[in-house]
């Protein structure tokens, strides 16, 4: 009898210190469906799923207060409740209490498969339907709209499920949704993902700073639920992204509501003629009906000016488009101009394309210059160009005015001026011309020729003032650049007589080397064509053949002519003319690049030639280039003080000093490429 009454009081202590032990915290919960939501009385959800599992394992007690976003956190913020349930990391208060993440969610916005616009900011929402799930997803879409000062209208739904059935009955033209609803096919039928989505949420659980050691425990519980697949975190995932099962029915019930509604239309239709009062009825609703047709009228009347605004935007996009892709050539025009290598008929060639391209009333024309007394066209766009040069055409025969000009029927003028064959023939190579706008090319200060902007008889329409001034804008480019063209000429014209007359004296001073240079030069120049050098590369080889032997100048006389074999002594003294050449063409900044080549041409590829020992790539392409040409010309030349190699033994000694003497691939190539052909000629004419 007492032992059981010492039992009883045992577990009453038992019971009393684990209630003692027991805690209570305040949880606020809102209605964010699948998270936490209100249904028979019961606060339900994701969250709370979780929290109770929590809470149960540790002896806690949870009291649950259900009201709005706002109120929660105002309530929190008053220390009235420990926990808010469906925080997101987002929010100000976050940094008032300790934050556990229960999931990271991208909001991402989704249409119908058979929407064919194309959404990639948040502009392509402006005066769109977006149906959202809760008032967190809407308020951070008000805010983007009002950020960005876009119309949107924003429809707000309990369940993802009831936002995705909006989209799909036509409701709502985009639906903002949880990513977490995207991986059930059977959700997201006929919808498809855009590539608009938000940045990440992450939602969770907000403690209050006094409650840090429940905090802990908590976080370190979630942690364990994560880990583990089969927890009651990843099975509310699951449950609440499921998709709904749609019934299958029996055939016959369908054809019995049919019927059935046509039984109650029927019986409708009945009452309707029975009834007066829904003749009443009726009037009401056709008067409501016009009211709406009224504002319908008013909605589609702002459509139309939306739409008018839209096209006014879309004209203003192309024009911008277009000026951007105008200045974009022209650049491209101008980089031409200004390389010294550029080909005149290659840039007149864009210069008027440009402007036939910006004068939207022309569909062709021409770049035509004087040379001495023969007109040449440079370019033509509509009209034969190649026929139009195989003709004896005089610079008289042409109008060249001092200013810009609009010519109508110019054919009627050119009959006048041109013998009537040759007439005959030119008006072929051209398109029947009804306008022509004629443009002056200056080169320099005298008038040289034209740019002829035209169009033809076929073409309606008629040139502009803005077409003039486009015209003579583009006329002054070309006369820049033909000027340039003119002036390089010239200074290029110079530069040979000046190198000529020096390899003139060196021949004077050294007859025995006449003719050397310039066969250097030429096959230094094919050799380099061959390797596929650049036009202005091919032409500095070329110039370094012409004047590799200048510092032969500074040589005595009586050594380089000496019939016999010369002393260390003397050929020491030959050996010093690379560095003499150098220094008399280093002092032109014109000739720098040539006077590099000029004292790098007798440097071996295995490193033991001179004068700077340098070795493979260290020597300059042109250089090596033009070691081979000058080892060739002088084995296969008759010289005092030694005989010709002919062809065959030239080779072999090529051959045998390539990788050591020479460039192995550079003398692979002048072998097997540019020699082929010329040592065939001289073989067969050996053999006759």
């Amino acid at each position: 009898m007492y032992l059981k009454k010492g039992a009883c009081i045992v577990l009453f202590i038992i019971l009393m210190i684990s209630f003692s032990f027991s805690i209570t915290l305040k949880v606020g919960v809102y209605n964010n469906y699948p998270w936490e939501y209100v249904e028979n009385n019961s606060i339900q959800g994701i969250l709370p799923d979780v929290l109770s599992f929590v809470s149960k394992k540790n002896n806690w007690k949870i009291e649950y207060t259900y009201l709005d976003y706002d109120s929660l956190h105002r309530l929190f913020d008053e220390k009235k409740i420990d926990v808010i349930a469906g925080t997101i990391d987002r929010d100000p208060e976050v940094k008032n209490g300790f934050f556990t993440r229960i999931s990271t969610r991208w909001i991402i916005l989704v249409k119908k498969s058979s929407d064919k616009r194309r959404i990639i900011s948040i502009f392509d929402l402006r005066n769109a339907t977006v149906a959202t799930e809760n008032i967190l997803h809407a308020k951070f879409l008000e805010q983007m709209a009002k950020k960005f000062k876009l119309k949107i209208n924003i429809l707000v739904s309990d369940t993802p499920l009831a936002v995705l059935k909006n989209l799909q009955k036509g409701t709502a033209d985009f639906a903002l949704v949880d990513t977490m609803y995207l991986n059930n096919k059977n959700i997201i039928k006929g919808l498809k993902q855009t590539r608009l989505q938000f940045p990440t949420m992450d939602i969770g659980f907000l403690f209050s700073k006094e409650n840090s050691s429940y905090f802990k425990i908590f976080n370190n519980e979630i942690i364990n639920l994560k880990k583990n697949k089969e927890s009651i975190y990843y099975k509310d995932l699951a449950k609440y992204t499921k998709a709904e099962k749609t019934k299958e029915y029996p055939r016959w019930l369908y054809y019995a509501i049919f019927m059935s509604l046509v039984f109650f239309i029927f019986l409708i239709y009945i009452a309707l003629l029975l009834n007066i009062k829904i003749k009443k009825t009726t009037k009401e609703i056709e008067e409501k009906n016009l009211e709406l047709i009224a504002e319908n009228k008013k909605l589609q009347n702002l459509r139309k000016r939306i739409s008018l605004l839209n096209k006014k935007v879309e004209k203003s996009y192309q024009k911008l488009d277009f000026y951007i892709n105008r200045l974009d050539r022209l650049y491209d025009i101008f980089s031409e101009i200004i390389k010294n290598d550029s080909d005149e008929e290659d840039i007149s060639e864009k210069i008027l394309n440009f402007t036939i391209d910006s004068i939207r009333e022309a569909n062709c024309g021409s770049v035509s210059i004087k040379r001495e007394d023969k007109w040449v066209f440079l370019a033509a766009v509509g009209h034969d160009k190649d026929m139009l040069n195989r003709l004896e055409l005089k610079s008289q025969y042409f109008i060249m005015p001092e200013k810009t000009i609009l010519l109508k029927n110019i054919e009627n003028k050119d009959i006048k001026i041109m013998p009537a064959e040759l007439y005959s023939k030119f008006s072929k190579a051209l398109l029947p011309i009804k306008e022509t706008i004629l443009a002056p090319i200056r080169i320099g200060n005298n008038v040289r020729g034209n740019l002829a902007v035209d169009i033809s008889k076929s073409v309606k329409g008629s040139f502009s003032k803005a077409s003039l001034r486009i015209a003579s804008n583009m006329s002054s480019v070309c006369s820049a650049f033909l000027t340039m063209k003119s002036y390089i000429k010239i200074q290029k014209d110079y530069q040979r007589e000046m190198i000529l007359t020096l390899i003139e004296m060196l021949e004077l001073f050294d007859p025995y080397t006449e003719g050397h240079s310039e066969f250097v030069a030429q096959y230094s120049e094919n050799l380099a064509r061959l390797l596929k050098l650049s036009k202005r590369d091919q032409s500095t080889i070329y110039w370094a053949g012409l004047l590799h032997d200048i510092g032969k100048i500074g040589v005595p006389k009586e050594i380089l002519n000496k019939p016999g074999p010369l002393t260390k002594e003397e050929f020491d003294k030959v050996k010093e003319h690379p560095l003499l050449g150098y220094s008399v063409l280093n002092a032109s900044k014109d000739l720098k690049e040539i006077a590099i080549i000029v004292r790098q041409h007798h440097e071996r590829y295995d490193g033991k030639g001179y004068p700077d020992g340098l070795k493979g790539k260290e020597i300059c392409l042109g250089a090596r280039i033009i070691s081979i040409i000058d080892a060739w010309e002088a084995m296969t030349a008759e010289r005092p003080y030694k005989e010709a190699l002919n062809f065959d033994e030239a080779i072999e000694e090529i051959k045998r000093n390539l990788g050591t003497q020479f460039d192995p691939e550079i003398g692979k190539m002048f072998l097997q490429k540019m020699l082929r052909a010329e040592v065939e000629d001289v073989r067969s004419q050996e053999e006759k």
